[in-house]
């Protein structure tokens, strides 16, 4: 960024005169901050981001608030919009402050004395009035021009990045820069856009039967463990109980109570979750579940490293063997599989969903539909669009719940990108389902000017976007808005 003096558009100037236009905040924002603690939300690079009268976070609160009424918007119906937008504006006011203070950027007199005089409380007959000005109480006038000075910094900065509609000839002079060439192949997007037919395979109607044998196989897993347990934070502390109750200087359940940090068990050390795959995905090492299904009732276990310190357990009583013909039980099996097997359901979709492909190449997608009592959607032409970005169209989720999440499903557009016409996908695995596609309609879009001009305008609304998501993880930031506005305001 140069340094030297600041030439810009007044039009986009319009907020610098809410010094001299009287402006009410909502009640829930402005009635009672005299009463209030005042309430930090967060800092960047030291400075405060605080809800007080005259600090920046209110100039922005009352900017924002104001915008929303002009669209005939009662802001105390969008209180947290409000709030955080003014959040991120302050955020990347003090941002822009520090980059254009490191330029040495300043903004001229001259620069500022324009601004004043397009004020419509100094205009008679349609001109600035001298008169008018000199009326003006000297300190409101020195505000008025100090506001204008940091509106006319920070839009500086702003223009660097977004771009205003100051031209030489016909080249926009600020902000960054799009090619044409870019322009054209962000246009193209929408160029070509592919029609499918689909059928999906619902995860959830996995068959009892394929549950029942699963768990018959693997009947250990859901065995019930009836254990106590004592967690300790450090192994020396683990170490120290340990050998207190194996020289009997206290029992068990004392150091339960003593000892426990209580992360596996109940407050009594009752642990928590007993089935043996529970028991198993807590401890570093796989294989000491062993020494726990091997204990006999009344003993304890070493020590032994788990996800929540180091723990030491005791059986209770006998384990407790799985009953499948019981229905609650299916149930805790149905819950594993889709928890931590989802991949055996996904095989045995994929599986069917080869067999249905199998069956549109001996007959046709319809046919096969009503073979394997499938319902077929229809899915309109669109281009390929990984996230739905507002360049371009996007793939319509509305006509399908398993489409809700395939836009941003690298193998769902990689599959149906990469058929032939009247090809079928490989089976697709999706959030809840598998699915198969048929490639069926092709369109070709002629891209206009009219056209490259959209995105050139989607591109600009994306680059804010980014910068508000962007400035939000800056390193200097301390974010403490979402504690502050839920549990301090709202209280």
């Amino acid at each position: 960024m140069k340094k030297g003096t600041l030439f810009t558009s007044l039009g986009g100037l319009v907020v610098l005169v809410i010094s001299f236009i009287a402006f009410v905040l909502p009640s829930s924002l402005g009635s009672s901050m005299a009463e209030r603690d005042i309430l930090t939300f967060g800092e960047y690079n030291g400075r405060k981001i605080s809800y007080e009268q005259g600090s920046v976070f209110n100039s922005n609160l009352e900017r924002i608030s104001r915008n929303y009424q002009m669209y005939g918007m009662d802001p105390n119906q969008y209180n947290y919009q409000i709030f955080n937008s003014a959040f991120t504006e302050t955020v990347k006011q003090y941002i822009a402050e520090d980059a254009l203070n490191a330029a040495g950027f300043v903004v001229s007199d001259s620069s500022v004395n324009r601004v004043v005089k397009t004020i419509p409380q100094f205009q008679e007959d349609g001109k600035f009035s001298v008169k008018l000005y000199n009326k003006a109480d000297p300190k409101s006038i020195q505000d008025l021009k100090n506001s204008i000075r940091q509106d006319l910094l920070i839009s500086s900065y702003d223009e660097d990045f977004y771009g205003s509609s100051e031209k030489f000839g016909v080249t926009t002079l600020y902000g960054l820069k799009i090619s044409e060439a870019e322009k054209k192949f962000l246009a193209n997007f929408n160029e070509e856009k592919r029609g499918f037919d689909m059928v999906s395979f619902d995860k959830s109607s996995y068959p009892e039967e394929e549950k029942l044998n699963y768990a018959e196989k693997n009947a250990a897993k859901f065995v019930k463990l009836n254990l106590s347990v004592i967690t300790c934070d450090d192994s020396a502390k683990a170490d120290t109980v340990i050998a207190r109750i194996n020289n009997n200087e206290l029992t068990f359940e004392d150091a339960i109570a003593e000892y426990s940090n209580n992360r596996l068990s109940d407050t009594e050390g009752n642990i928590t979750n007993d089935f043996q795959y529970q028991v198993e995905a807590v401890l570093e090492d796989k294989a000491n579940i062993a020494d726990i299904t091997n204990l006999s009732v009344g003993s304890i276990t070493k020590v032994i490293p788990t996800s929540n310190g180091y723990s030491i357990f005791k059986k209770k009583s006998e384990n407790v063997q799985p009953d499948f013909t019981d229905a609650d039980m299916l149930s805790k099996v149905s819950s594993y599989l889709y928890s931590y097997e989802s991949t055996i359901i996904e095989d045995y979709f994929s599986a069917k969903a080869k067999d249905f492909t199998t069956a549109v190449l001996n007959s046709d997608f319809d046919a096969a539909c009503e073979q394997f009592g499938l319902t077929k959607v229809t899915i309109a032409p669109f281009p390929l669009n990984y996230g739905s970005v507002a360049i371009a169209d996007s793939l319509d989720p509305s006509v399908s719940d398993v489409l809700k999440s395939a836009s941003s499903n690298e193998s769902f557009l990689k599959n149906a990108f990469s058929l032939k016409m009247n090809e079928c996908s490989n089976p697709i695995v999706m959030t809840d389902s598998v699915v198969v596609l048929q490639y069926t309609t092709s369109e070709e879009v002629t891209i206009e000017e009219e056209d490259i001009g959209i995105v050139k305008s989607q591109v600009g609304t994306l680059d804010v976007n980014s910068i508000d998501s962007t400035v939000l993880k800056n390193s200097k930031l301390k974010n403490d808005f979402i504690n502050t506005y839920f549990n301090k305001m709202m209280r």
